[in-house]
């Protein structure tokens, strides 16, 4: 400051003010890309600033900076990047709803799921992690779970491959195209191994989708890894709570849900020809094998969190009235 300014020097930046700077001079370089591929329809602008409150939340409650790598900054900007996407489709949906009028006259049924798209991708994401880690059905070994990360991003541009995949990806001729049949060459399998993964991994996270929204409580639906795994084992192990062909029956409707114009239907007769390879219901009936089936569903309900009614509330197989919740008002 010169003598007689009033002008006063700029102070000397903190150290987290410093720590801040490095910091967002790498997300500024990260963030582009990402929102890029995932097509979110976020401005650059407001998810840099966006994303520098959150790390500055984080520093403020005694993160250490200088101890990001560059993979936790990726890592924890997806989170910060999903959550403004999910946020900003909800809001524009809502706003569309009620300037459509499509709020009125709207079932049950639709006014239960109303909200559910935007945690689809997340719960059927968190799945097949928790399958990658878990060491019991359904689980996927090694080196499945290298496939399934690589099939998510580069063909459904989900952003969830380590440092170390991209490090294997390097290396084959064409990143993108041809990635499947590069990848068996690089792991010695048949090309075989890689459809029949992605087509295990479709099937789990249709299972995820089944068992932590549709059977969860409205609105209530499971993202906890936890949680999930606990779920998961009521399902596949044999116990007390749930009847083994119960069980298996919720196996085989998870993997055949259905996506229809905002619904999640079990289609009935596939059900009931997968069913039909079960010994115990061979013979049985075309009612006794969907009642089994509800009655399981019910039975595994009262189980999910946040479900506090008597009768539980969720999107039973029959949709009946005792399970799907009632409109407000």
């Amino acid at each position: 400051m010169t003598e007689g300014s009033d002008e006063l020097a700029p102070e000397d930046p903190t150290p987290e003010q410093a720590a801040l700077t490095r910091l967002m001079d790498t997300v500024a370089q990260l963030i582009r890309h990402p929102i890029e591929r995932t097509g979110s329809g976020l401005d650059y602008v407001e998810a840099v600033m966006r994303t520098k409150e959150y790390f500055l939340g984080l520093i403020s409650h005694g993160m250490d900076p200088a101890a990001l790598t560059s993979t936790g900054v990726r890592t924890k900007l997806r989170n910060v990047l999903t959550d403004l996407a999910r946020a900003k489709t909800s809001r524009e949906r809502r706003e569309d709803r009620y300037v459509a009028g499509d709020l009125v006259g709207i079932s049950a049924e639709e006014a239960f799921l109303s909200d559910v798209p935007e945690i689809l991708v997340e719960v059927a994401i968190r799945t097949l992690q928790v399958s990658i880690e878990r060491d019991s059905t359904p689980q996927l070994k090694h080196p499945a779970g290298l496939v399934v990360r690589l099939y998510l991003e580069l063909e459904h541009r989900i952003e969830i491959m380590t440092d170390e995949d991209w490090e294997i990806v390097r290396n084959f001729p064409d990143q993108r195209q041809f990635w499947r049949k590069d990848l068996a060459d690089h792991l010695g399998r048949r090309p075989n191994f890689i459809s029949d993964t992605t087509g295990a991994a479709d099937s789990l996270m249709r299972l995820g989708i089944y068992l932590f929204i549709v059977l969860a409580p409205p609105q209530a639906a499971v993202v906890k890894h936890g949680v999930m795994n606990k779920l998961l084992d009521l399902v596949h192990k044999a116990g007390p709570l749930i009847p083994t062909d119960g069980r298996r029956l919720m196996q085989r409707a998870g993997e055949l849900l259905a996506f229809a114009r905002g619904r999640y239907p079990i289609p009935q007769a596939q059900l009931i020809e997968s069913a039909r390879a079960l010994q115990n219901l061979a013979q049985a009936t075309d009612e006794a094998i969907i009642s089994a089936l509800h009655n399981a569903e019910a039975l595994y309900a009262v189980h999910v969190p946040h479900q506090h009614q008597h009768a539980p509330q969720f999107l039973c197989v029959e949709r009946c009235s005792e399970h799907l919740p009632v409109e407000e008002g």
